[in-house]
C-alpha cells in the first residue's frame, strides 16, 4: 500500500467520521426541540381547540358532532364545559375532512352523507 491510498483511506475515514458527528448534532437538537403543542393545557375547550384548528367556527362545531375532537365523544366536563385531552386535541388537530370517515369510525360515530361527499 502505497502513501497516497494510506491518505485516500484515512480521508474517507474522516468523511465518514463527519458523517456521523454532523448526524449526532442533528440528533442531538432534535431532542432538545420542544414541541408546538407542549405548551398546550392539559385539557382544552371547544372554543381554543377550533381556534387551534384554525378556520373553524366554534359556534358551527358546537352543534356539528363529527367535527369536534374525538367526534364530540371522549370529552369531560370542566367547569360546566366539553373539554378534551391534550393528546385527543393534538391528534384531532391533523384530521382533515378527508380523514372524518376514519376518524369517526375509530370514535364509532357515524359521519352525515353531507359531510362525506364534502370529503371525498
Amino acid at each position: 500500500m502505497t502513501g497516497r491510498d494510506v491518505e485516500l483511506y484515512l480521508q474517507g475515514y474522516q468523511l465518514e467520521l463527519t458523517k456521523m458527528t454532523i448526524a449526532l448534532n442533528d440528533l442531538k437538537e432534535s431532542i432538545g426541540k420542544k414541541s408546538k403543542y407542549d405548551d398546550l393545557p392539559a385539557w382544552i375547550n371547544l372554543d381554543l381547540a377550533a381556534q387551534l384548528k384554525g378556520g373553524c367556527s366554534p359556534d358551527w362545531m358546537k352543534n356539528t358532532l363529527c367535527l369536534q375532537p374525538c367526534c364530540g365523544t371522549n370529552y369531560k366536563l370542566i367547569g360546566g364545559r366539553k373539554c378534551w385531552r391534550k393528546d385527543d386535541i393534538v391528534e384531532w388537530l391533523e384530521i382533515s375532512d378527508g380523514d372524518l370517515k376514519n376518524y369517526g369510525e375509530k370514535w364509532k360515530v357515524s359521519i352525515p352523507e353531507k359531510y362525506l361527499r364534502r370529503s371525498a
